[in-house]
């Protein structure tokens, strides 16, 4: 054939190369077989859209192991109908898992696949048995197993038992399969044996007869043991999966991301991204991080931050996160985070809101210099009227808190709800500005002295520091007004005596009234603040 390239006329040398470069993909020679092709597009162009080369050149690509390739060489609109085209297609796409788009093009070549030698019409049915066993569809897988011929070579012959094998269990027929499975794994093909021990351990797990940390053990180094396929990504996905379900969402994180770095453009590897994916929103979006100690947490959330998404539902995880550490008085963490996403992810009304809640964080954490340069940094028109309120309190608790009382009081003397007085109030407590404390305080309890209902902790508190207040104040009548209005439901109270004490006439008063107003005086009004302030607004 080379001879007769030699002697061709250069009009007819190419026939020539077609005949030989036929010879070579027939017996298996698939570089020869590409090289050939070459020579021929390189001595006429326009055989670049020969559909019967491009077909070619794909089989001799897959026969090289280029299973990507051969899928892009067959995949233009000029194969459509083509079932030879179809036929090496599927084979690619089998050899990739990519088992919808394998059972489909094998499918389509269904009417050519009998026009191949026998080994290839092996190849193709045992392609549709994995492709079926993929879909779970036990119907399909059993009757494409049947068309496999029972005469083979050694490897196809091992590789149908490995489908057998693979039937059997998802039949539920474990206990027939195993030793099948056991049979393979001491085949002598290594191949055949590293895939027989992977779907071993797998279907032993699946019938409950391996335990979870066995079934790791084994695929663990099993996954060293075989390198670089779609089987090593298996392994690993499936490991990722068996850590997840035993709570150890490190581990399995770890191994989903080596499998992503190794496989960078497969299609595996983006199925692998996915699982990552899912297990960080199963933890810090539905609550399974919620099982796991905060400090731990935090650090799966930062190794492992690159997983959060992009809009609400990584908005949403990094609140819950810092929410939690929060609880737990991690308030430094809990403010970095929410930092980050005010700096770095949101903006409009989204980043003004969380922006609230971050300034909260910092004064939780007494850091006021922040509460304000935070509030501050976010002002932007628009805002609802109750996120506006939040941060105008807040705006002023730091400034009170920063002994900045005159400015604190200004910011709140413009709004008359419920808590702009009582913060009004506490601002005037703490600055010791007690005959504002006290008619501000007073003017909270409103007419509570004249209803059946009972007072309540909060309630009591103001009455107490209210007549305080009017003694510090020297407000005899004051005083003398609150103690005719609340006696009578202070008396059967925790607080009876302290209230006896504290409304005693001022002349009267003695070493109990300083004792009693020196251990209200030191309760400071910030955590009733905050406490208040959290129940009341969400974030």
């Amino acid at each position: 054939l080379r001879a007769n390239i030699a002697k061709a006329a250069p009009e007819k040398v190419n026939r020539e190369r077609l005949a030989l470069a036929q010879f070579y993909l027939g017996n298996g020679f698939a570089a020869e077989t590409l090289g050939v092709l070459h020579q021929m597009h390189q001595s006429d162009p326009a055989l670049d859209g020969n559909r019967r080369l491009q077909v070619m050149r794909a089989a001799a690509d897959y026969l090289m192991g280029r299973y990507r390739d051969t899928h892009n060489d067959l995949i233009g609109a000029s194969f459509v109908g083509d079932r030879h085209a179809a036929f090496w297609r599927g084979l690619a796409d089998a050899a990739t898992d990519d088992w919808t788009d394998a059972r489909q093009s094998l499918l389509d070549a269904g009417p050519v696949i009998k026009r191949y030698p026998v080994e290839w019409r092996a190849r193709a049915q045992l392609a549709m048995t994995n492709a079926a066993l993929a879909a779970k569809s036990v119907e399909n897988a059993d009757l494409a197993l049947a068309r496999v011929p029972k005469s083979l070579p050694k490897t196809l012959m091992l590789e149908r038992e490995l489908a057998h094998a693979r039937l059997l269990a998802m039949e539920d027929r474990y206990n027939t399969a195993a030793p099948i499975f056991a049979a393979l794994e001491k085949s002598g093909d290594d191949r055949i044996a590293a895939n027989a021990l992977y779907e071993n351990t797998s279907a032993a797990i699946g019938a409950g007869m391996l335990a979870r940390s066995k079934g790791i053990e084994t695929l663990e180094a099993l996954r060293f043991r075989w390198r670089g396929d779609a089987l090593e990504m298996k392994t690993l996905r499936k490991l990722g999966s068996l850590y997840f379900a035993g709570g150890q969402w490190r581990e399995g994180l770890e191994k989903l991301r080596i499998a992503s770095l190794y496989f960078p453009n497969d299609d595996l590897a983006r199925q692998a991204q996915d699982d990552m994916r899912g297990a960080f929103e199963d933890l810090f979006l539905k609550g399974k991080a919620d099982k796991i100690p905060p400090i731990e947490a935090l650090s799966l959330f930062y190794d492992f931050i690159d997983l959060t998404p992009i809009g609400p539902n990584g908005d949403e995880m990094i609140r819950r996160m810092s929410e939690r550490l929060a609880k737990v008085d991690l308030l430094g963490p809990a403010a970095a985070l929410l930092s980050y996403q005010v700096n770095k992810r949101l903006d409009g009304v989204a980043r003004a809101q969380v922006a609230t809640r971050l300034a909260l964080l910092y004064l939780m954490d007494h850091k006021p210099e922040k509460t304000l340069q935070t509030i501050r940094d976010t002002v932007i028109s628009g805002l609802p009227d109750d996120v506006n309120r939040q941060r105008m309190l807040l705006e002023a608790r730091a400034l009170a808190a920063m002994k900045r009382y005159d400015q604190a009081l200004d910011l709140v003397a413009v709004d008359d709800s419920y808590d702009a007085k009582k913060l009004h109030a506490d601002i005037s407590w703490d600055s010791h500005n007690w005959a504002m404390a006290a008619n501000n305080t007073e003017a909270l309890l409103g007419d509570r002295w004249n209803d059946d209902k009972p007072l309540d902790d909060d309630e009591r508190t103001d009455v107490m520091r209210a007549a305080i207040a009017f003694s510090l104040a020297n407000d005899e009548t004051g005083l003398d007004r609150i103690r005719a209005h609340f006696a009578p439901k202070m008396q059967a109270t925790p607080d009876a005596n302290a209230f006896a004490v504290v409304t005693q006439n001022i002349d009267r008063q003695g070493l109990a009234f300083r004792e009693t107003a020196a251990k209200l005086a030191s309760i400071g009004t910030l955590e009733a603040f905050m406490k208040d302030f959290k129940t009341k607004y969400t974030y």
